[in-house]
Parts: C-alpha cells; structure tokens; sequence
C-alpha cells in the first residue's frame, strides 16, 4: 500500500507522535524528516495536510529584546571610555552592566553589577524588579555602585 493509500488516521497518529515528540517546535519539515527516519514514505506536503487537519500549529519562539531602548528627545550618556575597556591599575576605571533574569513564577529581576575591569573583579551588585538608574547608580542605598564604593574602600 502507498502513502497516498494509507488512511488519514494513521498519518495523522503518526504525524501527531513526531509532532509531540518535538515537544510542537517545528513546523512540516521536521516531523517529515523524522518519519522519513522510520522508513515512512510520506510526503512534507502529506504532513503539513496533516497538521492542518489536526491542528497542530508549531510555538512561536519569543524573541528576546535588549533593556536599552533610546528615547526619541533626550540625548544619549556620552561614552566616557570610548570603548576602551583596559584599564592599567585598579580603581581607574569601572564598568557597569545590566542583565534581565527570567524568574519563573515572579516574571523578571534585573541584576545590576559594577566591575573593575584591571582586576575583573565584580565591585558590588544589586538586584531589582524594575531596570532604572536607582538600581545601578544610586550611591546612597544599598545598590550596586554603593555596594562597590563600600568594597573599594576596603581594599
């Protein structure tokens, strides 16, 4: 019996087991190749007939963006060290850094970090559930700047 002959039914019983077995990131092509895998001679058009029949829909990935959005009026911080993140002794220079971090039932934190980068040694860090400058360069709470101002001066 060909392809063209076999029921929907088992098509469609086998398409839906390479489907899930992808855990439904991929579209047509994917399931296709895995049952080409197990000898089926089932065309990538059969499948997606098959998909639409069932309706099996591949998940979106989202995309992630950065945290740095420019404001239209305002103007941009100048780049103070032009790129250049070498510093020749410690204390000379210190570079910040911003990170969101998917938490799963609390949504997101934002971990704000300061580093010197002649000793690469991380000077303080703060955590937060919003990514504004009062978490990464507020000097007098306990944030991240104030955190590395306090390790500095300890030094």
């Amino acid at each position: 019996m060909s392809p063209s002959e076999a029921p929907p039914q088992e098509i469609d019983a086998a398409v839906e087991t390479a489907f899930e077995a992808a855990r439904g990131l991929h579209g047509s092509p994917r399931p296709h190749a895995d049952l080409r895998e197990e000898s089926s001679q089932v065309s990538e058009k059969t499948v997606a007939a098959s998909m639409r029949r069932q309706g099996l829909v591949a998940r979106h990935i989202k995309r992630r963006r950065g945290l740095t959005r420019p404001h239209e009026t305002k103007k941009p911080f100048p780049d103070l060290l032009r790129r250049d993140f070498n510093a020749s002794a410690p204390n000379r220079r210190w570079v910040g850094d911003m990170t969101e971090i998917p938490v799963h039932e609390q949504g997101k934190l934002y971990l704000a970090s300061v580093i010197d980068p002649c000793s690469r040694r991380l000077l303080g860090a703060a955590i937060g559930r919003s990514p504004n400058a009062e978490l990464a360069c507020q000097r007098s709470g306990p944030r991240s700047l104030r955190a590395a101002d306090q390790t500095r001066s300890r030094a």
